[in-house]
């Protein structure tokens, strides 16, 4: 089974609304690679994308394929692949938008289930919220500052998460959408 870390951007946090903006597939391989020169990012062609722009800094004008061949590119992507992620709207659109058969990993709820049995997780959540980049960062595992959320940069982030968090041990659940 195909192992990918993935990121998709969207014009809306609402599935049944959203369109696609943006994706990317890192392969993971093994323990150790996150295989950023074989990745796949894909940007969609569109005039606008509307408020959503302000997460994550596409505008419109730049995407490169139609909406339609991207959900294509998409369900080529995840068919019978493990997707790993960083938190459940990527599956929620994939499962609403594409017939696939696919297996994920969320590694955001697999690092807070793994700070609960540290740590209050409530006040922990008060404190530090759940954000990519800051728990990759505590962890030692941050690349890039980055103002926008990009597809691309958050899908090696996920991928470097779920390294760290496999090598520490953390309980890793996959799952089926």
């Amino acid at each position: 089974m195909r192992v990918y870390a993935f990121d998709a951007e969207f014009t809306d946090v609402d599935v049944k609304k959203a369109r696609l903006v943006s994706f990317a597939a890192v392969p993971v391989v093994g323990d150790y690679v996150v295989d950023v020169a074989r990745s796949t990012y894909v940007e969609v062609k569109r005039e606008s994308v509307g408020k959503s722009a302000v997460i994550h800094g596409i505008t419109g004008g730049s995407g490169t394929v139609t909406e339609e061949e991207a959900m294509r590119l998409l369900r080529d992507v995840v068919q019978s692949s493990l997707l790993i992620v960083f938190g459940r709207l990527d599956v929620k659109f994939i499962k609403h938008h594409l017939k696939a058969d696919f297996r994920y990993i969320d590694v955001a709820s697999a690092y807070l289930d793994w700070v609960s049995k540290r740590e209050n997780l409530e006040l922990y959540l008060t404190k530090e919220g759940v954000d990519l980049l800051k728990i990759c960062k505590k962890l030692g595992v941050a690349l890039v500052e980055q103002v926008f959320h990009h597809a691309l940069v958050d899908a090696v982030h996920t991928g470097l998460l779920y390294l760290k968090l496999k090598s520490m041990g953390v309980r890793l659940k996959v799952e089926k959408p």
